[in-house]
């Protein structure tokens, strides 16, 4: 799950062991999420949230399956870009999506339904024809949010092309509550997915946390001062530890350099070259360099779980980048200085 705070994943598994009441929700759903449901359809079209569908009325023709799409865009970047790459992308995208989104859906439903906002997630997501949503925690005080989804025809769809995956794999969907989640507790928020059907579980189950007040790794002081030594090199223009998972860990930045950026495509670049070694036979990844108009880009691996970039300008050699790049790679490595 990639919690390295022992409170909250104290407070994570005693969540998932609560009991899943699929039953008894379902029972209210339709009629909470009905009058929202009907207002995202016009007149001429049924929306079946369940399947993700929506039909022409009168002829019952069917417009689009939203599942077939998402099943089709997760597994084949899945499949193309490794795990991490797929969600470094997948992950950034449905976070501004859920971002953008909720801003809207807020504003309609507080002026409108005046549905309580605990069960904002659960309706948006039903309208999106994303299945059967429960919010199982909702703590506006201290910003935590806890979901479970089931019936939903979009992962179900993915395990019968692709079958089932190692890890949690509704990577636009824990964006997109990240994104929902900063516009309702206005604090920057993450999402991880505990449990996933792709996966093989009953149900899949999503929880919301502040990341700046958990954070996912312990950051060192002697971290940071490598990062600044390598900064200082003549031509190095910006230097991070980035996560196989496109998190900026650390990092030591231009102020127009934008870490966004940086942090999808290091993830990115990441992924398909370690998923190119593995099917073409070549090994694990250890470096890449990119030549391009401006500078280079160099990458270095830190073990499994994270991977060191630089950008540079054309002033530095290529040799000197990559070793000094190399060394601090493996500075990081021996010493520790990254605690994931």
């Amino acid at each position: 799950m990639n919690i390295y705070n022992k409170e909250l994943q104290q407070l994570v598994e005693e969540w998932t062991k609560l009991p899943f009441s699929q039953e008894k929700h379902e029972k209210e759903f339709d009629k909470k999420s009905a009058p929202f449901t009907e207002h995202i359809a016009p007149e001429a079209l049924r929306f079946d949230t369940i399947n993700g569908e929506a039909w022409l009325k009168h002829d019952m023709q069917l417009i689009f399956s939203r599942p077939i799409l998402w099943a089709t865009i997760h597994g084949e970047l899945i499949r193309l870009m490794g795990y991490d790459g797929a969600k470094a992308v997948l992950y950034s995208a449905g976070f501004q999506y859920g971002y953008e989104d909720a801003k809207n859906y807020l504003e309609y439903m507080a002026k409108s339904l005046k549905q309580p906002t605990p069960y904002f997630n659960d309706i948006l997501y039903a309208s999106m024809g994303w299945g059967i949503w429960e919010t199982i925690q909702f703590d506006m005080e201290k910003a935590q949010l806890h979901l479970r989804a089931w019936n939903r025809a979009d992962i179900n769809t993915l395990v019968k092309q692709y079958g089932t995956f190692d890890q949690s794999c509704c990577l636009i969907i824990q964006g997109f509550n990240a994104g929902i989640c900063c516009n309702i507790f206005q604090r920057k928020m993450r999402t991880i997915e505990t449990k996933c059907v792709g996966k093989g579980d009953q149900y899949c189950e999503f929880v919301a946390f502040p990341e700046d007040e958990y954070g996912m790794v312990k950051i060192t002081d002697k971290l940071k001062k490598t990062l600044q030594e390598l900064k200082k090199v003549d031509g190095v223009l910006a230097s991070a530890v980035v996560s196989s998972e496109g998190e900026i860990l650390a990092s030591a930045f231009r102020s127009d350099v934008e870490e966004q950026k940086v942090s999808t495509m290091t993830a990115t670049i990441y992924s398909v070259a370690k998923q190119a070694g593995i099917e073409l036979k070549q090994g694990k990844f250890n470096n890449i360099f990119i030549d391009s108009d401006e500078g280079y880009i160099a990458l270095s691996s830190i073990g499994k779980k994270a991977v060191l970039v630089a950008l540079t300008s054309k002033k530095i050699t290529v040799g000197s980048i990559m070793l000094k790049l190399k060394r601090s790679a493996q500075e990081i490595l021996t010493k520790k200085l990254l605690e994931i």
